[in-house]
């Protein structure tokens, strides 16, 4: 079965009730988001141990029948088949598999798909629309407004990759920034001094400029 993979980073409440999860796609800070996500669930509401594999054949070579259940996490495709799945499955095994798309891991994609026991999880880089779902779910959740123009502006904006546009989203939402031109030279900044932006954001504009302007002054001598 497929899955959105912001339904697994944008719902507080989801419930994760299966036993395989394959995690794949193009842009890998999205997917390591996903199996962290994943795993953070786990540990929460069931408790169980997790294990790193090397590769999948592990399983069967190193645990027993009538082992309690576990967690497998691995990023290799290798031994992965529908055998290997369904005992699994009557164990009550949990594997995570993440990995970047290969010409395997396009293959491998259809069993997950077709296996109602799984989730087949593709993370690529945000379209328009998730972008506006993702922000809109961050404001809701943080009870703020923010004026039409600058909603659309960080649409337009910021990174398409799903951790930093989310880390971005973060820091205006915690400082309830409201203005354009400020949020413009927040998120243009890349540099060690950003955080001291940060704190002058409450002052006035003027003082937000010099310390921009410092920045700038400062990274033209180095």
């Amino acid at each position: 079965m497929r899955i959105n993979p912001l339904n697994i980073v944008l719902d507080e409440k989801i419930e994760l009730d299966k036993n395989f999860y394959f995690i794949t796609g193009n842009e890998i800070t999205f997917i390591e988001k996903i199996k962290d996500r994943i795993l953070e669930i786990y540990r929460k509401d069931k408790g169980n141990k997790i294990e790193r594999l090397k590769d999948l054949t592990q399983i069967t070579n190193d645990v027993g029948l009538f082992e309690k259940r576990n967690i497998y996490l691995t990023s290799s495709v290798n031994g992965v088949d529908n055998d290997l799945l369904d005992k699994s499955h009557v164990k009550g095994d949990i594997l995570i598999i993440y990995a970047e798309n290969s010409p395997k891991s396009k293959l491998l994609k259809n069993i997950f798909i077709k296996r109602k026991d799984s989730y087949s999880i593709e993370c690529y880089e945000l379209s328009r629309e998730d972008k506006v779902r993702v922000l809109s779910t961050k404001l809701n959740m943080s009870n703020i407004k923010l004026d039409d123009g600058l909603f659309w502006f960080l649409i337009e904006t910021l990174d398409n990759r799903f951790v930093f546009f989310e880390k971005e989203i973060d820091k205006i939402i915690s400082l309830k920034v409201n203005d354009i031109d400020i949020v413009n030279k927040l998120i243009s900044l890349n540099a060690p001094n950003v955080d001291g932006m940060f704190f002058e954001i409450l002052n006035k504009n003027e003082k937000l400029i010099n310390l921009y302007n410092t920045k700038i002054q400062n990274d033209i001598d180095l």
